[in-house]
């Protein structure tokens, strides 16, 4: 559809941003000489602007009068709409300081309930704190991450390394994470621990395991958490496999199963269920987190680079740094190394 050709418009159009500015400087001062002195030009050049100003516009604009310059009609009709246009060129331009406390937005952050039970829980409260207005949704890990970050159903995950990085993506990597064996306080292994007694890995295949998992379709797996994780091989035959870290507890609390999860994670349940659930949980032994051989994982934040200039996400990450720190493990006992000759778990520093 053909709109009403209207010559006044493409000759404002014909002014660049400056000269635009200039007229409403002289609008505003009525005085060419302060104009000039605004733009730190001399008064000679500040007269062309002017005089190109009349010509594209086909008006005087201004009339000199003593000691100021009077606008003409046209000059009054185009002023509204010249601050218009440089007010929004203005706001398009303005670069303003991100300030959380005014963020009215919500982000939404993919994770499993460890993430955010026993990870996020010091920057959960850092976020409400510093951003009273926004809000935090958190999206369950139940399709494809890479796919989920692509199509902006999440602005961000929490991820364990084990998952390998999509080219599209990036990632803030937060503190290493290492193994821990849990059963109940009771479990016959652990009063066989607590005796003083090694057990030996054909003792612990004697007893089923649970199994953490987020899917059972390995191609929708983010995260898939047995003793495989840890020594690269099963150890035992799987009796349950659940989603949920909280339901460990649980299920031990019930059962001869056993369950290998992340120390911090354990260490958290059973200092929170101390009354309801016993659990015994001990640190499996670990190189370095510096070392090439180190068994455990580390965890990441990951997002899209789509979301690299977002300044809500900028700061959110800078969040994630300073306030998601690795816990300090204090398991009930240790397990020592392994003695490659008879496979015992030797007891070191157990409580008795």
């Amino acid at each position: 559809m053909l709109t009403t050709y209207r010559p006044e418009k493409y000759k404002l159009m014909s002014l660049n941003l400056m000269e635009l500015d200039f007229f409403r400087e002289v609008y505003e001062t009525r005085s060419l000489t302060a104009t000039a002195k605004h733009f730190g030009v001399s008064l000679s050049t500040a007269s062309r602007t002017l005089k190109k100003l009349r010509e594209t516009l086909d008006d005087p604009l201004f009339v000199r009068t003593q000691p100021l310059l009077i606008p003409t009609p046209k000059a009054d009709g185009l002023i509204e709409p010249v601050k218009t246009l440089l007010s929004q060129t203005d706001h398009f331009l303005e670069l303003k300081a991100f300030r959380p406390i005014e963020m009215v937005r919500q982000i939404r952050i993919g994770a499993v309930d460890n993430a955010l039970y026993c990870v996020l829980r010091p920057f959960i409260e850092a976020f409400v704190r510093e951003a009273p207005h926004a809000s935090i949704d958190f999206v369950p890990l139940d399709r494809p991450l890479w796919d989920m970050l692509e199509n902006g159903e999440l602005d961000g995950a929490i991820c364990p390394t084990v998952i390998p990085m999509s080219p599209n993506c990036e990632s803030l990597t937060l503190f290493p994470v290492t193994y821990a064996l849990c059963m109940r306080k009771d479990h016959p292994l652990a009063l066989q621990y607590r005796a003083g007694k090694p057990f030996t890995r054909a003792d612990l295949a004697n007893f089923k395991k649970v199994s953490l998992s987020n899917a059972s379709i390995p191609a929708h797996q983010i995260f898939s958490l047995d003793e495989r994780n840890y020594c690269g091989e099963a150890w035992q035959e799987v009796g349950m496999t659940v989603p949920y870290f909280l339901a460990v507890p649980a299920v031990l609390s019930v059962t001869d199963y056993t369950c290998v999860m992340p120390t911090q994670t354990a260490k958290i349940l059973q200092a929170e269920m101390h009354g309801n659930v016993e659990m015994m949980v001990f640190q499996l032994p670990t190189k370095s987190p510096t070392s090439p051989d180190f068994s455990g994982y580390f965890t990441r934040f990951v997002w899209h680079k789509r979301m690299n200039g977002d300044p809500a996400m900028e700061w959110m990450r800078g969040l994630l740094a300073h306030y998601v720190k690795t816990p300090e493990p204090d398991p009930i006992g240790w397990l020592g190394e392994v003695d490659q000759t008879n496979e015992y778990f030797l007891p070191w520093n157990s409580e008795g």
